[in-house]
């Protein structure tokens, strides 16, 4: 079996929720997002929503689907499911809403 390199995709998260719905050790969360797709055999757009949880032991768990638009008029179905070790994300906000009783986090994603 040979492998070849089809594209790298660059995503941008836009509106996204993120929730510790089990305490403060797990993670649920769902955003959306767009991006750019370039590669020697396919180039476009990509629209994505991801449905993550993160672990206890802080390892993030991607369910993302979405589409790619390629640049000749192509729509390509993508699905990245997994295991993420990148690092642990620290929440920027907090705040406990009584009226759901829930903990509302939004990670700090640098940007």
């Amino acid at each position: 079996m040979r492998f070849e390199e089809l594209c790298t995709l660059r995503m941008q998260y836009g509106e996204g929720t993120w929730l510790a719905p089990y305490g403060e050790n797990e993670y649920a969360g769902f955003g959306t997002g767009k991006g750019d797709v370039e590669g020697p055999r396919i180039r476009g757009t990509l629209h994505w929503a991801n449905h993550p949880r993160r672990r206890e032991d802080l390892v993030w768990c991607p369910d993302l689907n979405g589409t790619i638009a390629t640049a000749d008029g192509a729509k390509i179905l993508v699905s990245i499911k997994g295991y993420s070790i990148i690092e642990e994300l620290r929440p920027s906000t907090a705040r406990s809403s009584p009226r759901y009783g829930s903990r509302r986090t939004t990670p700090d994603t640098g940007g």
